[in-house]
């Protein structure tokens, strides 16, 4: 017997769950057992040799670690060699994962080689273990950096150093393309695979390595940066042939991740602490001081020249700072000139722009985002500080990029001046440890970014959107809400663009700066707030491009040309701490006004959306800040002054306040701004992104005011039609993903005046203008985390609406707009109208529709489909007939299908007890008899069970127990299901039911469920309410069966009872499949012609199908009379 201990491995989707499942206590000890593969990562698997195609070649069994055994190989050795040479892996490997991917056909099928199809599910599985592989890896990492137990931390820490090495080695290896097949564009779907893994196997072990040296467990060196430094940019960075064929979202995450290894490996957080605290960089303590290090780092970097793009450009830029930061300290002017060679290249690929894009990789765990963040603020830290990079000095470009690449790190949003792209995407989290991190100053390397925000504050209110912008981003907690709310009251005094005539007086002739204010100055855009006569000041210049675009619209003087000679003056006054946020509130309603000028239309529409912005975050961070915010108002005097034009809904008693502003947003701009906002982008898919989040920024600010000012919210939904308007903007067509945060705005507010009103206050019209118009939209992107988002608070604003007493009777009208009601969903081969009736009656209550109606599909679809399991299509069977039905293409595309499966989705997750209640096997006793109904709703319950395996990942992401828990449901179900002579008492209840009871049964049909029931009536003759009761059972048996087959994880046969109870019992199952057989016999010999006969005849047909599959995947088989049973009714069932 041949030992294959040292080649074998674990399943990792086991390990991986023994470690998520595990004690503290137990970690350890299943860290040490699984040691040797963690640390080793995708160096286990092993390269083609001699010795291991002779182990194969031979006819002795492959002896196992856990004292288990594989059959002999040499009677499928052309198949394992095939295996070999395709995924280059070591021969014995090769066979260890044919034999895990299909057990039976190397037991049954003898020597040949595999089809298509076959070798694409055994090289799907192997790429599968290798990512499980790194997958765990870099989690352990994760858990380690959150906190994780005090083994953990030990564990890796001691191991770190081999864990770097073994990533380091395995990444270069990826790069260069060893260790898995050679890639070559249109080579078919196994090229296309091995693409697609080569990229994710590098995305994954780029995260590792950051996570590495984030902590740091591990110090990067220079000659690591030289090594991945030379591999990245050759095969990474530059174009490659198999890019090609692999998704480009997956490409471009990777190569981000590439470029932000290699900053932090350069260590700039340790540089710019250095440099702070005025200690020169030098080899002991900045690895890259070195000269002889900087000259061959400086000579790598210059290699790039020749080919550099867009995406070298953030690298140049940081070894340009970082050389500048080195110069600096040891006066060296050779440094200084490259550092300005690289800094000038790396500005002519748009380096702050590149930077700004990199700054976002949706999709990461919060770790790890934390992490890439946290990486990316030290190397804009950097840059500021080596280049005295100032908002006042910079290009108002310049100023637009670093803003945007901050509000993207600190909030995950992308702005630029000039952009009305407001609010971060959906589900790109907040990073409210960075935030309070930096108003707390808790890294040394932060303030250059500290003094930069002083440096936009210092432009305030000239230029107030980069300021606010930020801020915004800031304010990603309670905690950090009042830093930033606490610092914006700080003013140290105010900026005006002002006509440098008499009403400026300097004091400095010729070239001076310092000037007086020779009479009260008042500000155009907010006239509470003067410059008193006598007042000192500065004049700071202007920004390089200030004038050139209409940033002045605020000032007569800039808004109509009268002074060319305008200047940037800050004046130094003390200023009351409401003077901020006062300053927003008039200019935001004078940025309302000027946007009838088409011309000053740009600026005031940005500005008015940075306002919003910030006063949205902050409110919804803290209800205390939002109430001292309310008592900010501006005189009335100054409210009166802007006449006519713009609703006066919404006023607080002593004047224009926020809540004022956003109301007036709300009202006014859908109707009389849209066109001039759509001036600020450069594109009009641009404008609408920005233009639907001001309005969501509105609504959610109306929504935190609910609770303080209802009154003033009510009147103004009610007399304005806030909601109406906003909901017939989102109901017009739109690109994907686009409205959901204006959606979930909207319903944020519906759902708050429903919550917060008293009843006695929440008439029929309040919830007609809440609920209804919202129930006719669907969301733009129906495949999108947001839209389940979105789906799931509709869903709750609609359970809500039914408490409303006024409203008790509307439930079915709301339903129905709701869209669960409609066509319905075809969702592979079974027909999903179960999945929406399933739906509506979780909400309506415990009411029961009809059963679901068959779909009609062949009896081959049903004996290859299992049943109609609509996520691992044909898993389990053979795979000819799986690669056959695989490319069947029997699904719908439709837009407002996927729209109606996630609302589904939505309520299946709402009501996951309810379902698990569904499916607990009934005692079928005379005190709880067995029901229709009660079958339906299981079977329904299947149905939505199956039929959403398709989103599986958002299923899981909501309710990770969610899955295991139905699958050990409907375990128990079939298990009741198999008893041998079940005794049972059925009950009719409606009145149909028990015309159908005294009716007979419509064909004798003796045996199983059949029998059993008809023993319980009058002479046991059964009757039509009984037969209809059996065959619902076997409707349920067939469609748990399927459930059980599309959720199966890819494990064997011991790992399947490691699973307990989320399986099937296999007896259980060899028992139905009988059943099954016998009871389809004998419609069919009852009645060969009857259609109804022919619909009950699948279910039997699907359910012996679906239990062949499932006794395979557990090492099991039916006898070979049942197979061609089995056989000869699907072919019955195709020639009737």
């Amino acid at each position: 017997m041949a030992d294959a201990g040292s080649l074998w491995w674990p399943p990792f989707a086991q390990v991986s769950h023994e470690l998520r499942t595990c004690s503290a206590e137990d970690q350890l000890q299943i860290l040490q057992k699984y040691e040797k593969y963690l640390t080793a990562g995708v160096g286990h698997f092993r390269q083609p040799s001699a010795a291991s195609k002779a182990l194969i070649q031979g006819t002795a069994p492959l002896k196992l670690p856990d004292g288990g055994t594989f059959p002999p190989v040499s009677e499928v050795a052309s198949a394992v060699l095939q295996l070999s040479a395709d995924l280059v892996l070591d021969e014995v490997q090769a066979y260890i994962i044919l034999a895990r991917s299909s057990r039976h056909w190397v037991r049954d099928r003898g020597e040949r080689w595999l089809t298509l199809s076959q070798r694409t599910a055994v090289h799907t599985l192997y790429y599968s273990e290798r990512l499980q592989l790194l997958q765990i890896v870099q989690d352990l990492l994760e858990a380690g950096e959150t906190g994780g137990s005090e083994d953990l931390d030990t564990f890796l820490q001691s191991r770190a150093v081999v864990l770097e090495t073994e990533a380091c080695r395995a990444l270069l290896s990826s790069l260069g393309g060893e260790g898995l097949p050679p890639l070559t564009p249109g080579a078919g779907e196994l090229a296309a695979l091995a693409a697609r893994e080569r990229v994710l196997e590098q995305r994954a072990l780029l995260s590792s390595l950051i996570l590495l040296y984030y902590f740091p467990r591990q110090q990067a060196t220079p000659a690591r940066f030289l090594e991945l430094g030379t591999a990245i940019h050759a095969h990474l960075l530059l174009p490659q042939l198999f890019h090609s064929i692999v998704a480009r979202g997956d490409v471009q995450s990777t190569q981000k991740l590439g470029i932000v290894l290699l900053t932090e490996m350069l260590d700039t957080e340790r540089l710019v602490s250095l440099v702070g605290t005025g200690e020169a960089p030098a080899p002991a303590t900045y690895a890259f001081a070195a000269s002889e290090t900087l000259s061959k780092i400086n000579g790598l970097v210059s290699s790039w020249w020749e080919r550099a793009q867009a995406l070298h450009s953030p690298l140049l830029l940081v070894w340009a700072a970082v050389l500048q930061l080195l110069q600096a300290g040891a006066g060296s002017e050779v440094e200084g000139a490259r550092a300005q060679a690289h800094a000038e290249l790396a500005g002519q690929l748009g380096a702050l722009g590149t930077l700004c894009a990199l700054s976002g990789l949706p999709g990461q765990t919060a770790a790890m985002t934390e992490a890439v963040n946290s990486v990316q603020l030290s190397a804009v830290s950097c840059v500021l500080c080596a280049f005295a990079l100032t908002p006042l000095a910079a290009p108002l470009t310049a100023t637009s990029e670093i803003v945007a690449t901050l509000c993207h790190l600190f909030q995950g949003e992308a702005w630029s001046a000039g952009s009305t792209s407001p609010r971060p995407p959906l589900f790109l989290a907040d990073q409210p440890s960075l935030c309070e991190g930096l108003w707390q100053q808790a890294r040394s390397s932060d303030a250059p970014l500290l003094s930069y925000l002083d440096g936009l504050r210092a432009l305030f209110p000239a230029f107030p959107s980069p300021l606010y912008r930020l801020l915004a981003a800031l304010a990603s907690s309670p905690a950090s809400a009042a830093a930033a709310v606490a610092y914006f009251a700080r003013l140290p005094g105010l900026a005006t663009l002002q006509a440098l005539d008499g009403d400026v007086v300097s004091l400095d002739p010729g070239e001076g700066t310092r000037v007086v204010a020779g009479r009260d100055l008042r500000l155009d855009a907010a006239p509470s707030i003067h410059v008193p006569e006598g007042v000192p000041g500065q004049v700071l210049g202007t920004p390089p491009g200030f004038l050139e675009l209409p940033v002045t619209w605020a000032t007569a003087a800039g808004r109509h040309g009268a002074h060319p000679d305008l200047g940037l003056v800050g004046w130094t006054l003390a200023c009351p701490e409401a003077t901020g946020f006062l300053i927003l509130i008039e200019r935001g309603l004078a940025a309302q006004d000027a946007l009838r000028d088409a011309p000053a239309a740009p600026a005031a529409a940005a500005e008015l959306a940075a306002a919003l912005a910030l006063v949205a975050r902050v409110v919804a961070a803290d209800a205390g800040l939002a109430l001292d915010l309310l008592h900010i108002a501006a005189p009335a005097a100054g409210e009166a002054a802007r006449g006519a034009g713009w609703p006066s809904g919404g006023q607080a008693a002593g004047g224009a306040d926020v809540l004022t502003l956003a109301i007036r947003v709300l009202a006014g701009v859908p109707l009389a701004g849209r066109a001039r906002f759509g001036a600020l982008a450069e594109d009009a898919a641009t404008a609408e992104d920005g233009y639907d989040a001001m309005l969501a920024d509105a609504l959610n600010v109306c929504a935190v005011m609910v609770q303080l000012a209802p009154d003033r919210v009510v009147r103004a939904v009610t007399d304005h039609l806030l909601l109406e308007r906003c909901w017939s903007r989102l109901a017009r067509p739109a690109g994907p993903g686009r409205d959901c945060a204006c959606a979930l705005a909207a319903i944020r507010l519906a759902t708050a005046l429903l919550t917060h009103l008293p009843s006695s206050e929440v008439t029929e019209e309040l919830v007609a203008r809440c609920v209804l118009p919202l129930m006719t939209l669907a969301p733009q992107d129906p495949f999108g985390p947001a839209s389940c988002q979105a789906m799931a608070a509709r869903l709750r604003l609609v359970r809500l609406a039914l408490t409303v007493p006024a409203w008790e009777a509307a439930g079915p009208r709301l339903l129905r707009l709701l869209g669960l009601g409609g066509a319905g969903v075809v969702l592979e081969l079974g027909g999903a109208e179960a999945l929406l009736g399933l739906a509506r009656r979780l909400v309506e209550g415990p009411a029961l529709g009809a059963a679901p109606p068959d779909v009609e599909v062949s009896g081959r679809d049903l004996a290859a489909g299992g049943g109609g399991c609509a996520s691992r299509r044909g898993r389990g069977m053979d795979p000819d007939t799986a690669g056959a039905y695989a490319g069947d293409g029997r699904r719908s595309a439709a837009h407002g299908l996927h729209c109606q499966a996630l609302a589904a989705l939505a309520v299946a997750v709402l009501s996951h007890k309810r379902l698990l209640l569904a499916l607990e096997p009934p005692e079928g006793s005379a005190e709880q008899p067995l029901t229709l109904a009660g079958l339906q709703e299981a079977r329904a319950t299947l149905f939505l069970a199956s039929a959403l395996l398709r989103q599986e990942g958002h299923w899981r992401a909501a309710l990770p127990g969610a899955l295991p828990d139905l699958r050990a449901a409907s375990a128990r179900f079939l298990s009741w299901a198999a008893q041998p002579d079940p005794e049972v008492v059925c009950a009719a209840l409606d009145p149909s039911e028990r015309a159908a009871a005294a009716r007979p049964p419509p064909h004798a049909v003796d045996g199983g469920w059949h029998r059993a029931l008809a023993a319980a009536t009058p002479a046991s003759a059964g009757s039509a309410f009984t037969w209809r009761v059996a065959e619902e059972v076997w409707a349920c048996v067939a469609a748990a069966l399927a459930f059980q087959l599309g959720s199966a994880p890819q494990v064997d046969e011991q790992e399947a009872a490691a699973l307990g109870p989320q399986w099937v019992d296999a007896d259980a199952a060899r028992e139905l499949a009988g059943g099954a057989l016998a009871a389809g016999a004998r419609l069919r010999d009852a009645a060969p012609g009857s259609a109804e006969a022919l619909s009950r005849l699948r279910h039997c047909v699907r359910a012996a199908a679906s239990a062949k599959a499932l006794l395979g995947l557990l090492g099991r088989e039916l006898e070979s009379e049942e197979v061609a049973r089995l056989a000869g009714l699907v072919e019955f069932l195709d020639r009737t």
